[in-house]
């Protein structure tokens, strides 16, 4: 009879004591996890997850199901790597535009379902006026049109402490 296989590995470098090899079960386990972290414990059965994405359709449920799950990857790439060090930092304006832009489409996309169950009608142009509101106002705030009544005086108080 042989020894049993162990699962610790061994490398050139040392006898590697205590490192585990990574198994699909411990895969399987770590995605578990994420998904259950971001759909949230109880708050979503696989059912419930199954009737959204197909009440867009047997083409766009579909489509919607991988969007969802590539945002969902994305972000957690976005976080490992942001986590790694200096050597693969993202640049903090990327992570800020991403999760900005990220956000607007997300706050689009909501508008757009809610007026389309209202006013199913409205559903389409629900969404193009909440993109036209937010890019009117992101326009406006770069210009300095939307930077507040008392701009004017900080600015000034600014350059003559200078």
């Amino acid at each position: 009879m042989s020894a049993p296989a162990t699962t610790t590995a061994t490398s050139a470098r040392g006898t590697g004591a205590g490192l585990r090899r990574p198994s699909a079960v411990g895969a399987f386990g770590i995605g578990a996890t994420f998904i259950g972290t971001t759909i949230g414990a109880g708050y979503a059965s696989g059912q419930e997850i199954l009737q959204y994405f197909v009440s867009f359709g047997p083409v766009r449920g579909p489509i919607a199901l991988a969007i969802a799950t590539a945002v969902s990857c994305l972000f957690g790439s976005v976080e490992r790597f942001h986590k790694a060090g200096p050597t693969t930092k993202l640049p903090n304006w990327l992570v800020a535009v991403l999760t900005g832009a990220l956000a607007v489409l997300l706050s689009a996309i909501g508008f757009s379902s809610l007026i389309g169950t209202v006013y199913p009608i409205l559903g389409y142009a629900g969404l193009v006026i909440i993109v036209l509101l937010v890019a009117t106002f992101i326009v406006r705030h770069r210009r300095g049109e939307l930077s507040g009544p008392h701009s004017e005086d900080r600015a000034v108080r600014a350059s003559s402490d200078a």
